[in-house]
């Protein structure tokens, strides 16, 4: 009897030290696989250089509703996911809140990220996280950030940036943008994009990632203007002629106009600018050439919309791409007679509402009220008690009407004052 009782306990010994041994074993092939398929992941989201992003493509998903948050690639990451601020693919599908861009910087009606206030369950937060994937910078000696941002919104408090080496936890900041100074660049959401780039040298060989954070100064959920937005980011070596940024005007006079612009280079032999009449782009224009910066347009037409670019000349050979265009009017002169207006051009366009003002000619003076004032005609509502029903050899164009809350009358002589409803003519030569 203890023989067989030895031999049963002997035998389901055995049996569980196998039993252990194997599933033991099994543990450690199931833990291999795992490590070779996170390895395998890691390794198919690491992005070499140059590398861009401008989020239009089909894996950045808007939210559809309040309480949606959309979704992004899986090789970016959003932290703080459970709060009630988050960033999301843009432009949002939801209203605009007087906060963000009123298009993208690409194309102008294209994707960008977007720092959203939105309906959850989870946490109120005032910061939310933007990392991107990992960055391959070995084939780079002078690797650079550039991106571009937008910051339109009363609830914004800044955007954070900063990197950290993979595999590592600590970030080192690079750059950010404080409320006092977004509040200065955007007054609008049809405020331009700013441009912004960083050196990323000290981490060239290394691979990263890159950290945008936004803040608001409320945690209130959504109705909230804290609208940060991201477009265009671009990791690359830095050029060895950088393209000249952020062109602006000053002293526009009727025939010329002084340029000025941020430039990235040293020691240039010179710049190059190039213009063209109208507000679709310099490409194809005229070109001058300068020695300094500030430089000064001159030749221009009066009262004319021009479009300008800029590029650094930084060695023989070594030309910078063209800078982003920008526009500007010069200034009224003298028009000469004999002078005709029939309220056709670009610069007339009649109000879409019953109660605003529309577009007048700036070489025209209209000294009104918020209630009686000129506006282009005809009016975009129908009236049958008053004003002409067409003009005068022609069934469709423009007039100029002089609207009392709700009456109006055909413009004659332009020196005609209607109390506050002052209107005249540019001055004639």
């Amino acid at each position: 009897m203890k023989v067989v009782a030895y031999s049963l306990f002997k035998h389901f010994y055995l049996s569980f030290v196998t039993f252990d041994m194997m599933k033991n074993r099994l543990v450690f092939v199931i833990t291999v696989l795992l490590s070779i398929f996170y390895q395998n992941a890691d390794a198919q989201c690491v992005k070499s250089t140059p590398y861009t992003q401008n989020f239009d493509g089909s894996n950045w998903v808007a939210q559809s509703t309040w309480t949606s948050s959309g979704s992004i690639p899986s090789c970016w990451t959003r932290l703080l996911s459970t709060g009630n601020y988050l960033w999301m693919a843009g432009p949002p599908s939801l209203g605009t809140l007087n906060s963000g861009p009123s298009g993208d910087h690409t194309s102008g009606t294209g994707g960008y990220a977007v720092a959203e206030g939105w309906s959850t369950s989870g946490s109120f937060r005032t910061v939310t996280h933007l990392i991107t994937p990992p960055i391959d910078l070995s084939n780079d000696t002078a690797p650079r950030l550039q991106f571009y941002y937008h910051m339109y919104g009363a609830d914004i408090d800044l955007l954070d940036v900063r990197v950290r080496k993979l595999g590592t936890t600590a970030w080192t900041q690079l750059h950010t943008v404080n409320s006092t100074t977004a509040s200065s660049q955007f007054t609008s959401q049809n405020s331009a994009w700013r441009k912004h780039v960083e050196s990323l040298s000290q981490w060239a060989g290394d691979t990263i990632q890159i950290r945008f954070s936004a803040k608001r100064n409320t945690s209130f959920s959504w109705w909230t203007q804290s609208r940060v937005a991201l477009d265009d980011i671009t990791v690359e070596e830095t050029p060895s002629c950088d393209q000249p940024v952020n062109v602006t005007t000053s002293t526009v006079l009727s025939s010329s106009a002084v340029l000025n612009w941020t430039t990235l280079n040293t020691n240039q032999l010179g710049y190059q600018i190039q213009y063209a009449q109208g507000n679709g782009g310099a490409s194809g224009g005229t070109i001058v050439n300068s020695s300094t910066k500030p430089a000064t347009l001159t030749g221009l037409l009066p009262n004319t919309t021009y479009s300008v670019r800029v590029r650094d000349i930084c060695s023989a050979g070594d030309t910078s791409i063209w800078s982003p265009y920008m526009t500007f009017i010069t200034q009224c002169s003298f028009a000469t007679a004999p002078f005709f207006e029939n309220f056709e051009g670009n610069s007339w366009d009649p109000s879409s509402s019953w109660n605003l003002q529309g577009d007048i000619d700036q070489c025209w003076l209209d000294q009104s009220s918020a209630t009686q004032f000129w506006t282009p005609g005809p009016p975009t509502f129908n009236w049958t008690q008053t004003g002409p029903s067409g003009i005068t050899q022609r069934v469709l164009g423009n007039t100029m009407m002089n609207q009392v809350t709700t009456t109006f009358c055909e413009w004659n002589e332009p020196t005609f004052d209607f109390s506050l409803g002052l209107f005249r003519y540019p001055p004639i030569a």
